[in-house]
């Protein structure tokens, strides 16, 4: 065969991948999977994270191209630090199986003197990570704040770069971008001059996707939390604290919601009029009792469900959880909060239950938004 011939095969060859490979460029997506061999998804941080849409924005976006089968782990917790998130990591990660973790956390390592364990929790968060398994480790920034804590930010991010290239992890650069979203004169950051708004996820959501290799259009979607009870009946807003008996007829299976003038939950309209704070809340489910109460001096509101079971079995519930949550199962309590929040997202805290054959009535009082959702044991 003559070298001519061999040239012009080969030149065909690289013609007929490009045709094959520029569409989809194009459109923002890739032939392949982009992370190969990742299923289960754990994002870690503080409020920065937990109840936040970005993670669920990056997952949608990431599932529409290339990766169908991901699912979403918010092990976030309000007001962690890299300290607490490495106490409770093998619980809420390490032992779930994690396939990538994603580390968005250094808004409360605020001291400037504490660099160096701020710099050995991180490492330490990457490397049990691998040792249990896990695929990838992405390592997220800060974005600036207002309220006097910026310089300890600009601190805090070199270290998390100098990290990430020791240990080969990605690094999505969420500080550089919300300066330069800042500079452009958007609002990417709450009154309070420290958490994210709406367009803040959205930046969040887009550094991520970038430093993975993904540049296709971010997809603002959040699907409602699996099996998730949106079926409730709200009491009036009352003013109870846990050490009140709780009043026997809101216990009591004869009691009649309805007659008692308790509203069916409008989980739409709670939608619809979500903002910033409660985007993510409402769209993947979540009740808010206090949402319509007019109650003076209300400390929270009652809410009532009935679970329908065709046999007796063991079950787990999902929760959100917070100081101010409580539930009772068939008139027993089955959750007191024991004042240490264990995160605002679906499925911060998990309740092994018995459900009887029949119906189950599930009592939850509570002052802001909450989750429940049916699981396997």
């Amino acid at each position: 065969m003559s070298c001519a011939v061999m040239k012009f095969q080969h030149l065909l060859l690289v013609v007929m991948l490009l045709l094959l490979v520029l569409p989809g460029l194009a459109a923002g997506k890739r032939e392949t999977n982009l992370l190969p061999g990742v299923k289960r998804i754990f994002f870690v941080g503080d409020s920065f994270t937990d109840a936040a849409a970005w993670p669920y924005w990056m997952v949608e976006t990431l599932k529409a191209h290339g990766s169908p089968d991901l699912v979403v782990h918010n092990a976030a917790v309000c007001g962690s630090s890299m300290t607490t998130v490495r106490a409770r990591y093998e619980k809420d990660v390490l032992d779930l199986y994690p396939d990538m973790v994603v580390i968005s956390t250094c808004t409360n390592d605020a001291s400037p003197a504490g660099l160096e364990t701020f710099r050995q929790d991180i490492a330490y968060l990457i490397n049990s990570a691998r040792k249990a398994g896990a695929k990838r480790v992405l390592l997220m920034t800060r974005p600036p704040a207002k309220n006097g804590m910026g310089e300890v930010f600009v601190t805090n991010n070199q270290v998390i770069r100098e990290v990430g290239k020791q240990y080969n992890c990605p690094v999505a650069e969420v500080y550089t971008a919300f300066v330069e979203a800042m500079k452009a004169g958007k609002t990417v950051i709450c009154p309070d001059g420290l958490h994210p708004t709406a367009d803040g996820w959205r930046l969040m959501g887009r550094t991520a996707l970038d430093a993975l290799g993904c540049t296709a259009p971010m997809i603002e979607t959040i699907p409602l939390y699996p099996q998730a009870i949106v079926d409730w009946r709200i009491g009036p807003g009352v003013k109870w604290n846990p050490k009140d008996p709780v009043p026997d007829e809101i216990l009591a299976p004869a009691f009649d919601l309805v007659k008692a003038g308790w509203k069916s939950y409008d989980l739409a309209a709670a939608q619809k009029q979500s903002n910033d704070v409660n985007l993510c809340n409402y769209q993947l489910g979540g009740i808010d009792p206090m949402l319509t109460s007019t109650t003076k001096d209300a400390t929270g509101a009652f809410a009532v469900t009935t679970i329908h079971s065709s046999k007796a079995r063991d079950i787990v519930l999902h929760i959100s959880d917070f100081p101010s949550l409580y539930i009772w199962l068939n008139g027993k309590p089955i959750w007191t909060n024991d004042n240490h929040i264990h995160g605002l997202h679906p499925d911060a805290a998990r309740i092994p239950i018995h459900l009887q054959r029949g119906e189950n009535r599930l009592v939850v009082f509570s002052n802001q938004c909450f989750f429940v959702s049916l699981g396997d044991i």
